[in-house]
């Protein structure tokens, strides 16, 4: 599905690469967290895999890059946008901010291709009823909390239903519900095919990912199952709250990477406890 060899990305205000010798294979319905401190290369990586840059984003691209038969910077835009969709962090620079409501604001880039209204009213309320939007679909989008607008801004991806869909810290603005709401959603797309790429600097938002690329200074620096990579603790709350019960001399296992691992080990103590008691 994504596959790139050599890829890198200079900004034109920039004289050093922000993204170098990116090797990369994806294949469809993978669910892939995208790691890495502020600054990694992770949201130019995303731009590049999207088109965007060099497209939009001024500046000079190597290497080869090909998702689903396409090189997005020289594919026409309606193939493009039908083969890779990027949400962004902010949902609101995502919104049009001339849709009247919610309905209009996900049918709106199907309009831009020549679609019928029709088919975009139709192919709009299939999305409302499975993100589960119908009480807010008449209202104005800026009105919205931040993580309906980001609901909002991902049905209006979803909508020209691209096979990879690419998620630049989606959740930085999200409370918790929120975030764990956007998060399953993007592995549910994933087991129904859609290969799905979510870049974060927490791990708690790419916990239950089945495989995780870490970048430092616009470079894979590991490409793998999920572990501890770059030296870095990528403290998630359970890992933090690990720790801590570590400093105490209360915590003998290893620095759990998943809610999942906490869990388990907890679990150990907690029989372990039971046994040592009269």
């Amino acid at each position: 599905m994504i596959h790139a060899e050599g890829l890198s990305f200079t900004y034109a205000t920039q004289s050093e690469p922000a993204l170098s010798g990116i090797g990369l294979r994806v294949s469809a319905g993978e669910a892939v967290g995208i790691i890495g401190c502020d600054g990694s290369g992770k949201s130019t990586l995303l731009q590049v895999l999207a088109g965007l840059a060099p497209r939009l984003v001024k500046g000079s691209r190597q290497g080869s890059l090909c998702i689903a038969g396409l090189d997005p910077a020289k594919a026409e835009t309606a193939a493009r946008m039908r083969t890779v969709g990027l949400v962004f962090s902010d949902p609101a620079s995502q919104l049009t901010g001339v849709c009247p409501t919610v309905e209009e604001e996900i049918a709106w880039s199907l309009g831009n291709i020549g679609e019928s209204r029709q088919a975009m009213h139709r192919k709009a309320e299939d999305l409302i009823g499975r993100l589960h939007l119908e009480h807010i679909r008449f209202r104005t989008p800026h009105t919205l909390s931040s993580g309906q607008q980001q609901l909002v801004a991902i049905a209006s991806v979803l909508i020209l239903k691209p096979k990879v869909l690419l998620f630049d810290e989606p959740a930085t603005r999200l409370d918790a519900a929120s975030r764990r709401a956007v998060a399953d959603l993007a592995k549910q797309l994933a087991r129904e095919g859609h290969t799905v790429l979510w870049s974060s600097s927490s791990l708690e938002d790419v916990d239950g990912f089945s495989r995780w690329i870490y970048l430092e200074r616009g470079q894979i620096l590991y490409d793998g199952a999920p572990r501890h990579v770059g030296g870095q603790a990528w403290p998630a709350p359970w890992t933090r709250l690990a720790q801590a019960a570590k400093e105490a001399g209360k915590w003998p296992g290893p620095m759990p990477l998943r809610e999942a691992d906490a869990a388990e080990e907890l679990r150990k103590m907690s029989a372990a406890a039971r046994q040592l008691s009269p």
